[in-house]
């Protein structure tokens, strides 16, 4: 269901042109942010926080010490820390 405060601007007829520009420009933001999310969403460029975006390797990582990924955590279990 729509909120009341939505629906009474959807549904305001007498807008000035001021309240119109305001409106649309906040509509037009929402949009693109949702564009946006929904874009990243099925290009799989978020990635989940299980998943390691910065090397696949993690000896070959900056971060590797303070890492706390289940691929880092296995590979200093293994005595693999470079």
């Amino acid at each position: 269901m729509i909120p009341l405060k939505v629906r009474v601007l959807l549904l305001k007829k007498n807008m000035k042109r001021r309240e119109f520009v305001k409106n649309s420009g906040r509509w037009l933001i929402l949009g693109g942010i949702g564009a946006i999310v929904i874009y990243f969403s099925v290009n799989n460029r978020i990635a989940s926080a299980s998943e390691c975006t910065i090397s696949p390797v993690c000896n070959s990582c900056n971060r590797f010490a303070k890492c706390a990924l289940p691929q880092a955590e296995k590979q200093k279990e293994d005595g693999k820390e470079s």
